[in-house]
């Protein structure tokens, strides 16, 4: 099942890289012929991990046995993947501005895609907040 993506611009930064993100990743690297330069924006500090299976973590303690991919299936897709947050979107100018722990900058895109995820639900409950002892929610590792 091959994307037509004749009409997507060469430049793609993909904010977010959950499982949303790689699956659109993987479409976009191996469904086109098409060559994009695609840069991910990640603000956790690992590659994408399968969070359905998030339990078994508890088990094995190893991110790499979550993972999505590797360091390795990115560079051979010629993914860029920097490690930090989006600050700020500038529509007009079509930039994205980025700041880590190591890394901060800003660059041009094409293309923008948002798949930053969602939050852990906590029922509207008198006294149940995260911040109350004994409550835990889990999302990421």
């Amino acid at each position: 099942n091959t994307l037509s993506l004749m009409s997507l611009p060469k430049r793609v930064v993909i904010v977010g890289y959950g499982p949303v993100g790689h699956i659109l990743l993987e479409h976009l690297v191996e469904g086109t012929e098409v060559a994009l330069e695609i840069t991910v924006i990640c603000e956790e500090p690992r590659l994408a991990y399968n969070r359905v299976a998030m339990t078994s973590y508890f088990q094995h303690r190893s991110p790499e046995e979550l993972a999505m991919a590797s360091l390795e299936w990115l560079e051979e897709k010629n993914v860029q993947l920097i490690f930090a947050r989006a600050t700020c979107i500038k529509r007009a100018q079509k930039r994205v501005v980025y700041e880590g722990a190591n890394v901060s900058g800003e660059m041009e895109y094409d293309e923008l895609v948002l798949a930053t995820g969602s939050s852990p639900f906590v029922p509207p409950l008198a006294g149940l907040k995260t911040s109350t002892p004994g409550i835990f929610v889990y999302r990421t590792i």
